[in-house]
């Protein structure tokens, strides 16, 4: 039952998305990205993308929960992916990325950790979205006020999203 309604809950978000006009597309994804984050009890939800055959990435979207600097994402346009590579390691690799406190990153993961200690991050998860040769970008989802775990039912949510922003993306209506 529980898979029944995260499906249900995501074909509902995809088709937000294939409704909205091309003028109105920022605001539905973003629209999108609040409700996905409010479901797995984030404080952030964003959509990030690679740029430059992937030698870049940054965000394209994001929501905050209310109370939360708007996006918390400032300086993240635009940062080489050669400086994060476990990270790039692992969204090649089409993995699923959790962190339920900083503090169990692994050491090799020193710069990651750094940059979401700079921004308050207490727990994350990410996951790619696209396929890991030709992966787009990605989605986080992130815990600014306490460190909490994310579930199971939690990351089912991200995978299945970003299968869903996959979708959206290779039927052409739009770049993230």
């Amino acid at each position: 039952q529980c898979r029944l309604d995260l499906e249900r809950t995501v074909a509902s978000l995809q088709a937000h998305l294939r409704g909205a006009k091309a003028a109105e597309r920022d605001r539905a994804i973003e629209a999108v990205l609040r409700e996905l984050g409010q479901s797995a009890g984030s404080d952030r939800c964003v959509l990030f993308q690679f740029m430059d055959g992937g030698q870049r990435f940054g965000i394209t979207h994001a929501w905050s929960a209310e109370g939360l600097r708007d996006g918390g994402m400032e300086g993240f346009d635009s940062l080489p992916t050669d400086a994060f590579p476990w990270w790039r390691d692992r969204m090649r690799a089409g993995e699923l990325v959790h962190a339920a406190g900083l503090e169990t990153m692994p050491t090799e993961a020193g710069a990651e950790r750094y940059l979401l200690e700079l921004r308050g991050t207490k727990a994350y998860m990410m996951a790619p979205v696209g396929f890991a040769k030709d992966g787009r970008g990605g989605s986080w989802y992130v815990r600014v006020r306490e460190a909490r775990p994310f579930g199971v039912a939690d990351q089912d949510l991200l995978l299945e999203s970003c299968g869903g922003w996959a979708e959206f993306l290779v039927r052409g209506r739009g770049g993230l």
